[in-house]
């Protein structure tokens, strides 16, 4: 049975929003979004309503962090002015992609998918799928999941990571929606709509059980690398923008992340005339990676049952 997490992310603006929404693929760079950080490239999916657009990388390597396609790359508010429009928007953010128990869905030119699955025409919101097998990010846990699967073969089986975006008209934010398909599956035309939700990672955490325990032994950890970039200035609550300060302190008392997380009821960034955030309406954040360029926020997590 597939397994879902749900993770919020927004982007706010203050103009007053046409009541519509839709996804498109892009024809050429004037249908996207533009700015800065801009990354998206004809044959990517826009989606957007009358507050917020996104770009979202379609059956490609990104040319960001990120290795693969279905990642989301570009974010502005509407600017309902003549020049931000043809793809001279405002574009500051890096990257975000989902991730569960450190991998990420294979997404390139032969493998994996990026479809939309509702375009808004109906009235209903507008919905973006990407789907691909689960492959390692990150080499040195390649290795580790190699030796796990070889001493306990019955808990790590094949699966894939699928996410939705979807955009409603009057949504201030975007929600990311992601899927654990477990074992043979159709990726984007897989019903989802029995899925079962994950919980809070803060179920599971105690002295005996730490957060990558879960990933490497006991089940699944969901999140998402949320990759900011370099042009914003991050900002958490009870750190404020001292992220740097935090890291050190921790470093300093010789705290491992990935055992003692930092613990966040939101990630966000402060840029040029555009904010960024993500959230987890359900529960609060565990952050293991804390930097500009590898941060990883975990929304959720599942241990299965003997008998799953």
């Amino acid at each position: 049975m597939p397994l879902l997490s749900s993770l919020l992310y927004s982007i706010l603006g203050c103009q007053t929003p046409e009541d519509f929404t839709r996804a498109y693929q892009m024809e050429t760079l004037a249908d996207g979004i533009g700015g800065p950080k801009s990354m998206a490239q004809p044959g990517d999916f826009i989606i957007e309503n009358g507050h917020l657009r996104f770009a979202i990388t379609g059956n490609r390597p990104s040319m960001g962090p990120h290795t693969a396609g279905g990642s989301l790359v570009d974010a502005d508010i509407q600017r309902n002015n003549s020049r931000y429009a043809n793809g001279f928007g405002n574009d500051q953010l890096a990257e975000i992609f989902t991730t569960v128990n450190i991998n990420v869905a294979q997404i390139n030119h032969e493998d994996g998918e990026v479809i939309i699955l509702n375009d808004g025409s109906n009235g209903e919101p507008a919905r973006v799928c990407a789907a691909g097998t689960a492959y390692s990010f990150i080499s040195l846990f390649q290795a580790i999941w190699g030796v796990n699967t070889w001493l306990t073969p019955d808990k790590y089986i094949s699966y894939s990571i699928r996410t939705d975006y979807i955009l409603a008209k009057d949504d201030p934010v975007i929600t990311m929606q992601s899927y654990i398909l477990i074992g043979e599956n159709e990726g984007c035309a897989a019903d989802v709509s029995e899925a079962r939700d994950m919980v809070s990672m803060t179920e599971y955490l105690n002295p005996e059980t730490k957060l990558m325990d879960v990933a490497f032994d006991k089940g699944y950890i969901a999140g998402d690398f949320y990759l900011q970039g370099g042009s914003l200035n991050v900002f958490t609550p009870s750190i404020g923008f001292d992220e740097e300060g935090l890291i050190a302190d921790l470093h300093n008392q010789q705290i491992n992340m990935f055992n003692e997380p930092v613990f966040a009821d939101f990630l966000a960034g402060v840029g040029d005339r555009v904010s960024y955030g993500i959230m987890n309406p359900k529960s609060p954040l565990l952050v293991p990676l804390f930097t500009s360029s590898q941060t990883v926020a975990v929304g959720g997590g599942l241990i299965p049952s003997e008998e799953e």
